[in-house]
């Protein structure tokens, strides 16, 4: 019931003086469930992750891989970057973490997906490359789903999650167009009339599984 953009966020006073990162989130995830303490309720949060400038997406107490890249391409090696890119990665885990920590004593679920990866060279760093011509990190991206162990008391949903961890194991590869399809289902959700496309729908248990 309510969209608020990262400017907005970041320029209310309890915000002045703050990194422009993506923490400034985890309040606004902890006011929002406060404001909704029962009944259901969706958060979808848009995040920086590890978009360039790496640099630029975590707080100075994350950098621990060093030497990093601060500037831009032509100034920074290939080691500066990678370094860059993975304390950034550090910071995104910690955010999730976070994030995780708040739903731990709720019913809830976690999707997580990255938009794209990255390609990293000396001296330059690429994504949006044509799908015919781009490497693999450019568009295979990990995705999570987490489920807290009051959503796991539901049998059905504890059934879901083994079929969702046994598909990782077998690395059968996903896409982010049946995200849709796979959050209706995963909240236990069904369309008999075609709303819900079933194939597209990760937690769905085939019947001769069940």
């Amino acid at each position: 019931d309510n969209i608020a953009y990262r400017e907005q966020i970041s320029a209310e006073p309890r915000n002045r003086g703050k990194d422009v990162d993506d923490k400034l989130l985890l309040a606004e995830v902890s006011q929002s469930l406060q404001g909704h303490p029962k009944g259901k309720h969706l958060i979808i949060l848009h995040t920086k992750g590890s978009h360039w400038s790496y640099y630029q997406r975590y707080t100075r107490d994350f950098a621990k891989w060093q030497p990093e890249c601060v500037g831009i391409n032509d100034s920074c090696s290939k080691k500066e970057m990678i370094n860059a890119y993975d304390n950034s990665i550090l910071y995104v885990d910690t955010f999730i973490s976070n994030v995780l920590d708040q739903l731990r004593d709720k019913k809830a679920i976690v999707f997580y997906a990255a938009d794209h990866g990255e390609s990293i060279n000396e001296k330059e760093h690429l994504h949006g490359t044509p799908r015919k011509l781009a490497p693999p990190e450019q568009f295979r991206v990990p995705m999570l789903v987490w489920m807290s162990d009051k959503y796991l008391e539901n049998p059905a949903h504890q059934q879901a999650f083994e079929h969702l961890k046994q598909q990782a194991e077998m690395k059968v590869p996903r896409r982010h167009v049946e995200l849709y399809d796979t959050i209706m289902g995963c909240l236990g959700y069904t369309s008999p009339d075609g709303g819900i496309n079933e194939n597209n729908n990760w937690c769905h248990v085939p019947a001769k599984a069940q």
